[in-house]
């Protein structure tokens, strides 16, 4: 067990870790702790309180990202996928889509919705915005016990 700082100097000495970027997340955000956190081998610091925005900005800077975003506040709001909207779909098209999930393909997961499109535009749009949002954990939760119920009748 170490803490950071020793974790930080372990692997810059490495010859693979010399040129990882490391931030330290910390509660200590004063001015003068600043300088003695950047001197024990981290490349930046967020300190708290901290937003997402923070740590994105961090990682932009030192990994020269750049993010691209859809939607936000303008986007109109997607209701929920209810659970006997997913019952009413054909079985095929709920493992297909259980299966997708399962493999975090944004890819086959919107061409899967957008057949569903075709049973309910309103299922296939809130199951659009989850795939979207790459949000296969919630996806996957409103299938599983759609698709456990399914094996039972095999």
């Amino acid at each position: 067990v170490m803490d950071g700082r020793q974790a930080a100097h372990l692997i810059k000495s490495s010859e693979v870790g010399k040129s990882t970027i490391i931030a330290a997340l910390t509660a200590h955000a004063l001015e003068e702790e600043k300088a003695e956190i950047l001197a024990a081998d981290f490349d930046d610091f967020v300190g708290k309180p901290f937003s997402e925005q923070d740590i994105f900005d961090v990682m932009a800077r030192h990994l020269g990202l750049s993010y691209r975003y859809d939607g936000g506040i303008d986007e109109e709001p997607v209701e929920k996928p209810r659970p006997e909207q997913l019952a009413a779909l054909p079985d095929t098209l709920r493992r297909q889509l259980h299966e997708v999930a399962l493999e975090l393909n944004m890819d086959k997961a919107l061409a899967v919705v957008e057949q569903i499109g075709r049973h309910d535009a309103a299922l296939a749009a809130a199951l659009k915005a989850l795939v979207t949002r790459l949000a296969f954990d919630r996806l996957l939760a409103l299938l599983e016990p759609e698709v456990d119920h399914l094996g039972d009748d095999l």
